[in-house]
């Protein structure tokens, strides 16, 4: 009687569980970017959505591990979306048993199939599986054709609620005019910054001001003079509070001539309307130990049979760096590295009162050249060649910069490292993240651009001090044992103990 008590509480206790877990739930995030716990840019924006979110997920049934657990974190995260939201988010997984009906839908909803290897009846096919899902509010509808692995699940769901929810998006301006690349220039950026905000181009030959429904513009590698007329018309927009994204290139790297060279090179004058509100671009390029490209070129080798002969050999290019550094600030929040050609140092000589920012900064092992700089591609770099640490890359610039209203100036040195078209095909997500971020960063107070980068942290092993590896290493093989001492030790003194209370009883 005692055990059906017993069988029967511990079921209501269950079924009470598992009811009060549909309105309230806590789950512990040991993430190191708290992956599984949403934002609280997220939370206010679903306890503010006036209209129902209504998401079809098409997932397909039987799918590799790793896929499975991807359905399985998006189906949590539209619990965690619902209740968040009071119900505000309605979702429904699509049965895929009726495969033409569940196709048709799929293909409606704008989820298209993905081709994939899967194993069925212990053999690989290759079949289509369907990895996506809609969200509609009212008549707007917009889709999320494909999860993968890693993929930000709370970031694109969010923004896309988010641009949803928004009737008329505002504008962002892209200056032209002095030999700046347009807009076909920034093809992967234009489409981050367009979830929320229109990218229009601003010729400042044609424009005589910034029109006040541009609250952020960017001027992004001039190459030709900039007239003193459009100078002041960004010292007009910043007095009236506007915001500035600068990209500069103050360097030109020549690697066809002998020597190759890195030398100075102007921006239209850009550089002394920067130096006026005390940002300076130093005239020098930076070195640093992680590099983020390698030259092939010629060199001579000794062969065994045939002397010496030349042989095409890659070699590490550090005037290519890779940027690991970041402050901890909004605008950079969640970049892991960013590949910068040729930059020079920036370095702020202005106005106390105003609030200058480093975010982004060379490796503790770098150096700077001054201009102009003979490039020796022969030489055999050591640790000993990088003596300076920790210069400055991209930089904010905050307060009353013109006038009597707040602004802030964004600025990187170098022009190049969002541009995806010629030789700048293939760029490191951060390189794209950068400029979307910023633009989020300079437009807009929702806190969105913290969750565009919050994927799985890249870890690599290698980049790890000897101890840390030791550490990991040793935890890894001996917490496994020692946990199951730990359990051998319990069930002993726990039978132990049992014993003892028998004998007593016998005793007694």
């Amino acid at each position: 009687m005692k055990n059906f008590q017993s069988i029967i509480l511990i079921a209501g206790i269950l079924l009470l569980v598992n009811l009060l877990s549909r309105e309230y739930f806590y789950r512990l995030d040991l993430t190191d970017n708290q992956q599984y716990t949403l934002s609280k840019a997220t939370t206010d924006i679903l306890e503010n959505l006036e209209e129902v979110v209504t998401v079809n997920a098409f997932f397909s049934d039987n799918l590799p591990p790793s896929y499975e657990k991807v359905k399985r974190d998006f189906k949590e995260l539209l619990v965690e979306y619902a209740t968040r939201s009071g119900n505000m988010v309605e979702y429904e997984f699509i049965n895929p048993s009726d495969a033409t009906s569940f196709k048709e839908a799929a293909t409606q909803n704008g989820v298209p199939p993905t081709t994939m290897q899967v194993r069925e009846q212990d053999k690989y096919e290759v079949k289509e599986v369907y990895l996506g899902a809609s969200l509609t509010i009212g008549d707007r509808k917009e889709a999320i054709p494909n999860f993968g692995p890693g993929t930000p699940m709370e970031y694109m769901m969010t923004t896309l609620i988010k641009k949803l929810s928004i009737v008329d998006k505002p504008s962002i301006g892209l200056i032209t005019g002095h030999g700046e690349a347009g807009l076909e220039s920034y093809p992967q950026a234009n489409a981050g910054i367009g979830i929320l905000y229109n990218l229009e181009v601003i010729d400042l030959n044609q424009e005589t001001s910034i029109s006040p429904r541009f609250k952020t513009v960017a001027l992004i590698g001039p190459k030709d003079s900039i007239p003193p007329a459009h100078l002041k018309v960004l010292d007009d927009f910043l007095a009236r509070g506007g915001n500035l994204f600068v990209g500069i290139d103050h360097t030109k790297g020549e690697l066809n001539v002998q020597p190759p060279v890195v030398s100075a090179q102007s921006a239209g004058g850009l550089e002394t309307w920067l130096a006026d509100k005390g940002l300076t671009i130093v005239d020098n390029v930076l070195a640093d130990v992680n590099y983020g490209s390698q030259l092939t070129i010629q060199m001579p080798v000794q062969h065994p049979i045939f002397g010496q002969v030349m042989q095409r050999k890659p070699i590490p290019f550090y005037y290519v760096t890779v940027i690991k550094e970041f402050a901890d600030h909004p605008a950079v929040k969640g970049l892991e590295q960013l590949v910068l050609q040729f930059p020079s140092e920036i370095r702020y000589t202005g106005d106390p009162n105003h609030r200058y920012t480093s975010l982004a900064k060379t490796s503790v092992k770098s150096e700077a050249f001054p201009l102009p700089h003979n490039i020796d591609i022969q030489k055999e770099w050591t640790e000993m060649d990088f003596s300076q640490a920790n210069l400055t890359v991209g930089a904010v610039l905050e307060g009353k910069l013109v006038g009597e209203q707040q602004s802030r100036i964004y600025l990187v040195s170098d022009a190049e490292f969002a541009q995806t078209t010629g030789q700048n095909n293939n760029l490191p997500p951060d390189n794209i993240n950068l400029l979307v971020n910023a633009v989020d960063w300079l437009s807009d107070d929702t806190g969105l651009i913290e969750l565009r980068t919050r994927t799985v942290a890249s870890r690599p092993i290698d980049e790890l001090d000897d101890s840390e590896r030791q550490f990991l290493k040793y935890l890894n093989f001996g917490l496994p044992i020692f946990l199951i001492l730990i359990y051998g030790f319990l069930r002993f003194q726990r039978q132990r103990n049992l014993r003892k209370k028998r004998m007593q009883e016998r005793y007694s």
